[in-house]
């Protein structure tokens, strides 16, 4: 790895740790409830840090219906895993996924095509993929999954909601963010346009949130940040309900709407996470939005 990246890579995940820290994950919360589901989560853990062990589970959950022909992808999963799905991320110097959870290496900003067939894929997922990208590349692939889509295909995606950090500004409120550190200006700012969090004055902020329309607001933000940057863990755009749909729509699809967590309308995006199983929806429900659409 380029010792330059490495030492970004180091500062930025230095930055987080005191935000994060303290902070239980959903899954965790609710293995708590119960003393012997406790167990089996702290388990799972434990299995997940061993390589070898890792590897054999993940090929035996990835391959265990052969008889399964319908084609589903995570689009950004990483390690995402679940029987009857398969993962399309890139493996780079900011993300350091294991390859056998990758089933599609594939860089989302490279303006190639999918590496799918016209009409040959019957789902699509994505949770907190589409706001690491600059907005052109989002827009494409968006195009890209209605071509790739079966005719009653579906993509359900959720990322974080710009709405929402844009009311708790407003309103001065922690809960609405999940950066615990910061100041508000430097918060609103990391929800979209994160390689700006240090680099605009506060006062700036403040007073550009005042006199700029919201999206105008958002759109001068993300115009800031150099283009080309390969700090992939970073935000980088900026979405809503509306705006997403309004891109899904432009992309090609007819039945876009918005949903909320565990409620699709389709039953295989309503399964829970079970053991080492993963399953839909499962990050940031109080910063997210979601929407689905149907080719």
């Amino acid at each position: 790895m380029n010792s330059e990246v490495e030492k970004t890579r180091k500062k930025w995940l230095a930055q987080l740790e005191p935000r994060i820290k303290g902070i239980e994950t959903e899954e965790e919360q609710e293995a708590k409830k119960n003393f012997f589901t406790y167990q089996i989560y702290k388990l799972n853990k434990k299995v997940s840090g061993n390589r070898a062990l890792r590897n054999i589970l993940v090929k035996t959950v990835k391959y265990s219906n052969p008889f399964d022909r319908k084609m589903r992808v995570d689009i950004g999963g990483g390690s995402f895993l679940r029987p009857g799905w398969k993962v399309l991320d890139y493996i780079s110097d900011w993300y350091h996924y294991g390859s056998v959870y990758i089933d599609y290496n594939f860089d989302l900003t490279s303006g190639r095509r999918l590496p799918f067939r016209s009409d040959s894929v019957d789902m699509f997922y994505s949770s907190h993929t589409i706001e690491h990208l600059p907005e052109k590349d989002a827009r494409f692939l968006f195009k890209e999954i209605y071509r790739t889509l079966k005719k009653g295909g579906v993509f359900r995606v959720t990322c974080p909601d710009f709405d929402v950090a844009y009311e708790g500004y407003k309103k001065k409120d922690l809960s609405y963010f999940f950066d615990r550190e910061n100041t508000f200006e430097r918060r609103l700012i990391d929800f979209f346009a994160t390689y700006l969090v240090g680099k605009v004055d506060d006062k700036e902020i403040e007073k550009n949130f005042k006199k700029m329309e919201k999206e105008e607001f958002a759109d001068y933000y993300v115009s800031k940040i150099p283009k080309n940057l390969k700090m992939v863990w970073l935000h980088s755009s900026w979405w809503s309900h509306d705006k997403v749909i309004c891109e899904l729509r432009k992309a090609g699809f007819k039945r876009a709407y918005e949903s909320e967590p565990h409620k699709s309308r389709f039953r295989e995006f309503r399964k829970k996470k079970m053991l080492f199983i993963n399953g839909f929806d499962e990050k940031f429900h109080r910063w997210s939005l979601f929407v689905e659409c149907v080719k």
